[in-house]
């Protein structure tokens, strides 16, 4: 940004504003995911092709040490899961990820049953809602995924042994209004309780 500090322009306003607003960057991080969702959804249609590498899943030298009990149940485990990934479509595969994906569920929470009724005088429950289901393959725009859980998911599908799956877990929480006792015992009303309620379900 260029000043003019000529003097037929000293007395001239100049307004200044300092912000924090980083908005630009969050566009480009979701730019970014969607790239990344749309790279892991084209991984899915190679599945039809049988192009998908899955030397992660055996190989590898995994289980050496086990009981022979336990590396033939992993084995077939790990035969299993091969089998399922080369012989399932993709669109098999987004139907069985959609019908248990990760949402935002029912959690009414009575507050006597937890004990908190001796200091919260209202409501006398709420609902809290709750996080269910899976963060399967392919993980979609609708679980909000973070570029680390599309990464760990895909890892995940090659080596199950070695790493968990991205897990379903609020990404929002809103506040509720709470009548209450303080520390002190002096009743107070607190308009926004901060964060008390799923509002939002993602992986993560």
């Amino acid at each position: 940004m260029e000043i003019d500090v000529s003097p037929e322009a000293k007395h001239k306003p100049l307004m200044i504003v300092f912000s924090d607003d980083q908005s630009s960057d969050h566009r480009g991080d979701k730019r970014e995911i969607n790239e990344m969702i749309g790279h892991e959804t084209v991984g899915a249609g190679l599945q039809d092709n049988l192009d998908l590498d899955l030397n992660g899943l055996w190989g590898d030298g995994e289980g050496r040490g086990k009981r022979e009990g336990e590396a033939e149940e992993d084995e077939e485990a790990l035969i299993q899961m091969r089998s399922n990934l080369i012989y399932d479509t993709a669109s098999r595969i987004r139907r069985n990820a959609k019908a248990n994906q990760c949402k935002k569920t029912s959690l009414y929470v009575e507050f006597k049953d937890i004990g908190w009724d001796s200091w919260i005088l209202a409501p006398t429950g709420y609902e809290a809602f709750e996080c269910n289901g899976v963060c399967n393959f392919p993980l979609t725009k609708h679980v909000t995924p973070t570029k680390h859980a599309i990464i760990q998911t895909l890892v995940s599908m090659k080596s199950p042994q070695r790493v968990s799956q991205a897990c379903c877990v609020p990404t929002k929480l809103d506040p509720i209004s709470l009548l209450y006792m303080d520390e002190t015992g002096v009743v107070t009303y607190k308009y926004k309780y901060d964060g008390m309620v799923v509002a939002e379900c993602g992986c993560r």
